[in-house]
């Protein structure tokens, strides 16, 4: 289950490492939403005006950006192999 998450979070981190932004529809993924949201990998959001807010947040503060892209290499690096 973590595994489509991951694959997701590892798809550039060779290159640059990128927060995940996914919606609220996770029923089927819960752990990997709380663990993503726990591990500070991503931001999840409920609706237009949250994705907008967090494209606005990840591209206004880089540091924010290389945080959250770093924890979700971790994350990824954390998995490898589950």
């Amino acid at each position: 289950m973590l595994s489509c998450l991951l694959v997701c979070l590892a798809c550039y981190p060779r290159y640059k490492p990128l927060p995940v932004i996914f919606g609220k529809f996770m029923s089927n993924f819960t752990q990997i939403a709380r663990i993503v949201r726990e591990k500070n990998a991503g931001i999840q959001v409920c609706d237009e005006a949250d994705l907008l807010q967090a494209c606005v947040q990840l591209s206004e503060d880089s540091n924010a950006r290389i945080k959250m892209g770093a924890s979700g290499l971790d994350l990824v690096r954390e998995n490898r192999g589950a």
